[in-house]
């Protein structure tokens, strides 16, 4: 029976720390791109389909998306030295 009341307890102290985390923005911040530099997921999928391979950039853990460029995780220093590097040699109107 404490057991029980153990999780329980636990679980509602979780939910309220997150639903605080939340309610104050502190989980997701401000999304830094304005739609006009976003696509959506099924839009790219569709060039992709057609054969118009747009230049993609994983910056994340891992080369995550087929023919993507794997720059590394882009809060390391030496990652976002080679993302820009990268850039710097590549056409804008690609």
């Amino acid at each position: 029976m404490n057991a029980k009341r153990f999780s329980l307890a636990a679980m509602t102290v979780f939910l309220w720390i997150n639903v605080f985390a939340q309610a104050t923005g502190s989980v997701t911040p401000a999304d830094p791109w304005t739609s006009s530099q976003l696509m959506a997921p099924g839009d790219l999928a569709v060039r992709i389909h057609q054969g118009t391979q747009p230049l993609i950039i994983c910056v994340g853990p891992g080369g995550l998306i087929k023919g993507s460029v794997d720059m590394g995780p882009a809060h390391e220093q030496a990652n976002l030295d080679k993302l820009k590097a990268f850039l710097g040699k590549e056409d804008r109107k690609r």
